[in-house]
């Protein structure tokens, strides 16, 4: 569910999901398909602690698409993609850019670059990062002209 809120969001257009999503709301079969929102699970302090992480998760995926301008237009490249890995940037004309990385696979991901990344979650220079099995990050390259053509890295 995150990998898939994950790689929405970074896609141009608005994003969009069904009602609950964010709280880890199920659907069942008719007449259950979907049940009623849940309110009262909202509030870190009426949720057990997966459902509150979910529900953080997904307000600070909404902080960074708010933030990040590249995400609000400019343009999308997928630079890579496997059955378990992808690398999708975001960029514009002035060489701003930044990258996604989802790794849906059973294993850790190593993005190697001579670029510097900064880890947009945690706001911290992130060289070489590793994204763990079932995971994503999203990171911001210092370059003063960054293209999805200038932009080598390579995926281990």
């Amino acid at each position: 569910l995150k990998l898939a809120y994950m790689t929405l969001i970074f896609f141009p257009g608005i994003p969009c999901i069904f009602y609950g999503d964010e709280i880890g709301t199920e659907g069942y079969s008719d007449p259950f398909c979907r049940q009623t929102f849940k309110w009262n699970r909202t509030s870190s302090a009426t949720v057990d602690k997966s459902t509150a992480a979910l529900l953080d998760f997904y307000r600070r995926l909404g902080q960074v698409r708010e933030e990040e301008h590249l995400l609000a237009g400019g343009y999308v490249k997928v630079l890579f993609c496997n059955f378990s890995c992808a690398v999708i940037m975001r960029y514009n004309d002035i060489g701003d850019a930044i990258i996604a990385v989802i790794n849906r696979g059973r294993s850790d991901v190593r993005l190697y670059t001579d670029n510097d990344l900064v880890d947009i979650f945690s706001d911290s220079l992130s060289n070489d990062p590793v994204i763990r099995p079932y995971s994503g990050g999203y990171f911001r390259i210092n370059s003063d002209r960054c293209t999805p053509e200038s932009f080598a890295f390579e995926i281990k």
